[in-house]
């Protein structure tokens, strides 16, 4: 069985938001970045299955590089695979070429 659990990073709870100098985005560099809770509880879910039934955990992402801090919590926690979709980082998916 293979179970495929999608991840995405979040600024964590205690951040507040700071808008840049033009006032069109958030200064995410001084954010700081965390697995959605959410997110985390179905990581653990589909570990607890494939202990269970046997198979394969993935994590699917998608985001800036910054991403991959969560990728390698999820292969860190168990995973054993991972994919990762890089867009840009002002929130806004990279064009497709």
């Amino acid at each position: 069985m293979k179970i495929a659990v999608c991840i995405k990073q979040v600024p964590t709870r205690e951040w507040q938001p700071r808008l840049n100098e033009t006032k069109t985005w958030i200064r995410e560099q001084e954010a700081s970045y965390e697995m959605n809770e959410p997110d985390a509880y179905a990581l653990e879910e589909g570990l607890r299955l494939r202990e269970k039934h046997g198979g394969e955990v993935v994590v699917c992402s998608a985001g800036p590089a910054r991403v991959q801090q969560v990728i390698r919590e999820a292969l860190a926690r168990g995973t054993r695979r991972s994919s990762w979709r890089c867009s840009s980082s002002q929130g806004r998916p990279a064009r497709s070429r």
